[in-house]
């Protein structure tokens, strides 16, 4: 079993659904947060690039021109990532940011994987 959170905005620039990060950047940069917030969302968002490895692949083929349409999954066992996330989300949530968590066991075809998280491609249609 694989999760994804994923927000219901779109990023205005690209006009793609952002990321949780996405949204937690945007969040850190408008000014709306309480000392607090914006405390622990620094430390969640410091966690995340110190315990978390980026993706180094997020298209089929291996050219650097390659559209990238690989979204990430965490493995259902990747408890304290979960954890993190399960707290920015609540914050995004506070913000009028609403996310929705997806199940799927069969994402889409696996192009990167490490001990936490998977990018898939979607199979057509999911």
């Amino acid at each position: 079993m694989y999760l994804r959170f994923e927000p219901e905005t779109v990023d205005p620039n690209s006009n793609y659904i952002w990321s949780v990060f996405g949204a937690l950047g945007h969040l850190l940069e408008t000014g709306t947060l309480t000392d607090y917030e914006f405390s622990r969302l620094q430390e969640l968002d410091d966690w995340f690039t110190t315990n978390l490895q980026e993706p180094t692949r997020l298209a089929r083929s291996r050219k650097n021109d390659a559209e990238k349409k690989a979204v990430c999954w965490f493995k259902a066992d990747a408890s304290e990532c979960i954890a993190n996330l399960r707290e920015i989300v609540s914050v995004l949530n506070n913000h009028d940011l609403t996310i929705r968590m997806l199940k799927s066991t069969n994402p889409g075809y696996v192009v990167y994987e490490d001990k936490y998280q998977i990018a898939a491609i979607p199979f057509h249609k999911t």
